[in-house]
């Protein structure tokens, strides 16, 4: 590899984390067809290369949210169960998968991204009441500053929660893509997570 291709791979990545963070998806969603469609690079090193780039881009991110109070740290270790396990799984599958595979899973999980990206809906979360039953203690607050309220709510249906998480770490482990295209959208519509706080937690899994 010369300097000049480094250079151009480097821009690539650099392209695809800007875009990955603005739109929550994760920069390997663009860095592995990049990788593989313009530099020519094996979807298998491809993918292995946006894999680290994911994990640093999420330990950035979730600086930020963890900051700014969206993390529930308490429900990103119970996910992070499943998630890991899930990744682990998904990278054994990518090691003798074939490469033709792994561009047509890729290839249905873009389609999938951008059909999110444009049907995109979040389920307004009310405040959860001192009263209401939390059986995994998962209750959390953050301040939103675009309201200015405090918003406190209790995560629902965990173990569908933990079952999405696992299908989401072999997804991230398969293709090197980070699992917050469906973390994100799980726990808004199907747990009940607040959507700031749905990315801010997503940051910290896989």
């Amino acid at each position: 590899m010369d300097f000049v291709e480094a250079l151009g791979l480097g821009g690539a990545a650099a392209i695809a984390a800007i875009f990955g963070s603005m739109l929550g998806l994760g920069g390997g969603v663009f860095l592995v067809p990049i990788f593989t469609l313009f530099f020519g690079i094996d979807p298998k090193i491809a993918i292995a290369a946006s894999a680290v780039s994911v994990i640093t881009n999420s330990v950035v991110g979730s600086r930020n949210h963890l900051r700014n109070g969206f993390t529930n740290v308490h429900l990103a270790m119970l996910l992070g169960l499943t998630t890991v396990t899930g990744a682990i799984v998904g990278a054994a599958i990518a090691l003798v998968a074939d490469a033709s595979v792994l561009n047509f899973i890729f290839g249905i999980v873009l389609l999938a991204a951008a059909i999110s990206m444009l049907v995109r809906r979040q389920v307004p979360i009310p405040n959860s009441e001192p009263g209401d039953p939390d059986p995994y203690l998962l209750r959390a607050t953050f301040h939103d500053r675009a309201t200015g309220c405090d918003v406190t709510y209790i995560p629902q249906r965990v173990p569908v929660g933990l079952g999405a998480s696992g299908f989401a770490g072999v997804l991230s482990g398969l293709l090197g893509v980070g699992g917050g295209v469906i973390q994100v959208p799980m726990m808004n519509l199907l747990m009940r997570v607040p959507m700031k706080a749905a990315a801010g937690t997503s940051t910290f899994l896989v």
